[in-house]
């Protein structure tokens, strides 16, 4: 109780909606001991995020501006930035008499980590996309893209710089869906292949990386235009991003679709191996598929390989859903990759189920286990009691793994809410928990 009552934790959050399709958001959270929230079964994050941020939405535009404060909570220590002011603006225009869009972005970023590194960006970014339709069924989209980033950096070893960065993008899309209707039944074929060319600009500074450390292969980035998550750092070269996707939906029960696809580059690249080999021209090989019986069950899974078709990542989702039980598992194998700080293979299962066992009794299970190493990681099993009158919850909870602040523990939990307390003694219609 000592520990509880010396070791704060502050958190206060909100929403405001005010006229003119604005709105204010914020959320404060502070404690005093990095392992507090974990020991207590607050919460297991391993980083704290503040921030108060003001947007506005329309029609063919969005602004926000905003600040975060980022607290870690990791064994490292590692100091985190403090990110003001973050501002962005995206404005776009539609002109359908040519099938044709254009958008403009704007972008101020601040990072500060001390007095004496502190970072200061602004990017502006200008697209125009047209679009084609041919009566055989063919569909082009081309796309024209420059990115220019202006920096100020101040850090501790060198003096104020000013660099400057610009990346064109031009691309090229070709996409020829194949349909086929029978009954209450459709198959769809859908073949794209997509041109991408970044040409590497003389004259480009080299820009410290602090917002692009993650590059990722998946069904949603195959034909994205740069697959960095940020802005420091663009894919570069000329590549072709090429995939085939099969669906199909009916009436029925069943329905699914599957894809295949992989990256074609002119030159090798050494930006990231998360998705290929340094020094080939072919990007692993993402095949991905999700498959849905009767709105109950759902399977979708995606996996990546290499060029002599070795596995390096693998995710499987299965989940089953009715009115008295739901049921979900999940399997995450990584192989590993020293350069995102893995030397060894990961393989992990989590398992999620909850049962109602009568009227007013429910189960549930929540399991975390290490299949590599052969134990688990976390466990909880709990029941829940509700009728009119309470609820009560009785939870068992052990987390067997331990770091610098947060040990193996084992928790028993029970918790109670009076639902007949409270105003129900003035109801037309009085309780039953009441006797009167």
């Amino acid at each position: 109780l000592r520990e509880i009552i010396n070791n704060t934790h502050k958190h206060v959050f909100g929403n405001i909606d005010f006229e003119s399709e604005t709105n204010l958001k914020y959320d404060i959270t502070a404690v005093s001991d990095s392992g507090f929230l974990g020991r207590y079964g607050y919460s297991n994050t391993d980083r704290l995020k503040s921030f108060i941020s003001l947007n506005k939405q329309q029609n063919n535009s969005f602004s926000e501006i905003s600040a975060t404060y980022f607290t870690s909570l990791r064994d490292s220590g590692k100091q985190e930035h403090f990110v003001a002011p973050n501002y962005l603006s995206r404005s776009f225009y539609n002109y359908p008499k040519i099938d044709t869009s254009t958008g403009l972005e704007i972008g101020l970023l601040g990072l500060t980590r001390n007095q004496n590194d502190n970072n200061f960006r602004i990017n502006t970014v200008y697209d125009i996309k047209k679009f084609w339709h041919q009566n055989s069924g063919l569909q082009l989209v081309g796309i024209g893209k420059l990115s220019s980033s202006f920096y100020r950096i101040q850090d501790s070893i060198r003096k104020t710089r000013f660099l400057k960065y610009l990346n064109p993008t031009l691309s090229l899309e070709a996409n020829m869906p194949l349909v086929k209707k029978d009954g209450q039944r459709i198959e769809l074929i859908e073949p794209i292949v997509q041109f991408v060319y970044n040409p590497t600009l003389k004259g480009n500074d080299v820009i410290p990386n602090e917002d692009s450390q993650q590059i990722k292969l998946d069904q949603t980035s195959l034909y994205s235009l740069n697959r960095f998550s940020g802005l420091d750092k663009y894919e570069t070269g000329m590549r072709l991003n090429t995939g085939v996707k099969y669906s199909v939906e009916s009436k029925g029960p069943f329905s699914y679709n599957t894809m295949i696809g992989q990256i074609f580059r002119q030159e090798p690249t050494n930006q990231s191996n998360t998705i290929s080999d340094s020094k080939s021209l072919r990007s692993d090989v993402l095949i991905a598929g999700n498959l849905e019986y009767d709105k109950k069950i759902n399977l979708n899974g995606q996996q990546l390989y290499d060029e002599k078709f070795n596995l390096k990542q693998a995710e499987t989702t299965i989940s089953f859903s009715e009115e008295s039980s739901d049921f979900s598992s999940g399997l995450l194998y990584l192989s590993a990759n020293p350069e995102e700080g893995r030397n060894e293979d990961l393989t992990e299962l989590t398992l999620e189920i909850n049962a109602l066992l009568n009227y007013n009794w429910k189960a549930s299970l929540n399991l975390r286990r290490n299949l590599k190493e052969n134990e688990n990681i976390n466990a909880i099993f709990g029941f829940a009691f509700e009728n009119e009158c309470s609820k009560i919850n009785l939870s068992f909870s052990r987390r067997f793994s331990s770091s610098n602040t947060l040990p193996e523990d084992t928790k028993i939990e029970i918790a109670f809410d009076f639902n007949g307390l409270g105003n129900k003694r003035s109801l037309k219609t009085k309780s039953s928990c009441f006797i009167s």
